[in-house]
């Protein structure tokens, strides 16, 4: 679908007949240079030295969020090899050779997660951009999450699969990219077809022709539903994509429970952290101060100010919930 920008028209009409309903390509609606290779590069920078400065004496850095998955020939490595893929050369596409003739050659992919963790021009950047959207449709009940896919790989390492209630907004920041897109009745509702997904990459060509083809270029935008499965194809050459993911199924538990954990570990302070051996019996008494602790928590209103203090925090990153302090 052609349009001339991502003006509030766009985003209604967005909302309106694509959201949480079809796949799409709107192309054209962003400046072609509005994300570079050397963007790509910065990121990858920015999570190398992270990573690779959180020795045993690093300073402790309370961040949430942040991780990558590095694949040659379809098969992830580990964390083990990531100085492999350290930036060099110039440009996406140099980098991309050098990395390669790491591997003698082989296809490499990197899928990098909480893009505003290590590039903050980036997050600022996402933010404005998706402002608009969020203001249309809400903030998902888990989060926005945005990740860089990078490489020449012919084919989406886990192949054809389905998020899990996350819609996913992309744009191409270099290459040409392929999506095969399938309605979620597509294979639920046919559970042969589930079956034969077991059997990974292969299961591709049986399903591509009912597939829906997105292909999309540097200013384009790619959307598909959450509901949908899908699985990227190559089209030849150097890709590199940023998606964002919105994730709407959350664990009501899990998010409160995080939320204890760092008001609760504020309150205990220097009590948090002990070296005991406990007897069989009753409660031990450190147990029973940081129970007590959590109820003047809760009864003296210091948690709800804590659960007021973090929403209004997650509502001004719009749904972004990676973070470092």
């Amino acid at each position: 679908m052609a349009q001339q920008a991502l003006s509030a028209e766009f985003w209604d009409v967005f909302a309106r007949d694509y959201w949480k309903k079809q796949p799409v390509v709107f192309k054209g609606v962003l400046p072609s240079d509005l994300l570079s290779g050397m963007d790509v590069l910065e990121t990858f920078g920015g999570f190398a030295a992270n990573a690779l400065g959180q020795g045993p004496k690093a300073a402790p850095v309370r961040q949430r969020g942040g991780h990558v998955r590095l694949f040659v020939e379809g098969r992830q490595i580990g964390a083990t090899e990531l100085i492999k893929f350290m930036p060099r050369g110039n440009g996406l596409t140099e980098y991309m050779q050098e990395v390669k003739a790491t591997f003698d050659g082989a296809r490499v992919g990197i899928i990098l997660n909480d893009v505003e963790l290590y590039n903050a021009r980036l997050g600022g950047l996402f933010r404005e951009l998706l402002a608009p959207l969020i203001s249309r449709v809400g903030i998902p009940a888990r989060n926005v999450e945005s990740t860089i896919f990078a490489g020449d790989y012919d084919v989406t390492p886990f192949g054809i699969h389905k998020d899990d209630s996350a819609d996913v907004l992309t744009l191409v920041i270099a290459g040409r990219k392929r999506m095969l897109v399938w309605p979620e009745a597509y294979f639920d509702e046919h559970p042969e077809r589930l079956q034969q997904l077991q059997i990974g990459n292969d299961a591709i060509a049986l399903f591509e022709g009912d597939a829906t083809v997105l292909e999309a270029e540097p200013g384009d935008v790619m959307y598909w539903p959450g509901s949908a499965y899908h699985v990227a194809t190559s089209t030849g050459g150097v890709v590199a994509t940023c998606a964002f993911g919105f994730w709407h199924k959350a664990n009501l538990a899990e998010m409160v429970s995080e939320l204890v954990k760092d008001v609760l570990t504020d309150k205990l302070g220097g009590r948090n952290t002990l070296v005991q051996a406990w007897q069989p019996g009753a409660v031990p008494a450190e147990l029973e101060s940081a129970a007590s602790a959590l109820r003047e928590l809760l009864a003296g209103g210091e948690f709800q100010a804590a659960l007021a203090k973090a929403w209004a925090q997650r509502v001004d990153r719009l749904g972004f919930t990676a973070f470092r302090e």
